[in-house]
């Protein structure tokens, strides 16, 4: 399996982990000239029973484990940047979302060596 097929099965997982906490997949792998946003997801918040939503732009990273790495040390400034710019162009494009508070998150996903099984799922919220 090379990376890219590794990337996009970690993608599928991400999306899993976020239908399982209740999180409505809005769209995936959404390009512009500048880069990708691999997840935007709406999470429905219970605070207070007023069920306010929150727009959440999540990048994916994926890799076979190795306890001396880290896959969400990917995402560096450039990065957290760039998705800064592209969730604007994203919002722009979906105004019925646009006044809706939003945040940037990280999914890392940790395979075992089989490069199918997962070793582990960590959520990074508010990057």
């Amino acid at each position: 399996m090379n990376t890219k097929t590794l990337g996009q099965l970690g993608e599928e997982k991400a999306r899993e982990f976020l239908e399982k906490k209740g999180f409505k997949i809005l769209e995936t792998n959404f390009n512009t000239k500048i880069g990708e946003i691999d997840i935007i997801a709406l999470e429905k918040q219970g605070f207070l029973g007023l069920g306010a939503k929150i727009i959440h732009f999540v990048e994916v990273k994926s890799s076979v484990f190795n306890p001396n790495f880290f896959p969400e040390d990917r995402v560096d400034f450039r990065k957290k940047h760039k998705i800064e710019q592209i969730s604007q162009i994203w919002l722009n494009k979906n105004r019925k979302f646009s006044a809706l508070p939003f945040q940037f998150d990280v999914i890392s996903i940790n395979f075992e060596s089989d490069k199918e099984t997962v070793k582990e799922i960590n959520f990074f919220e508010k990057v």
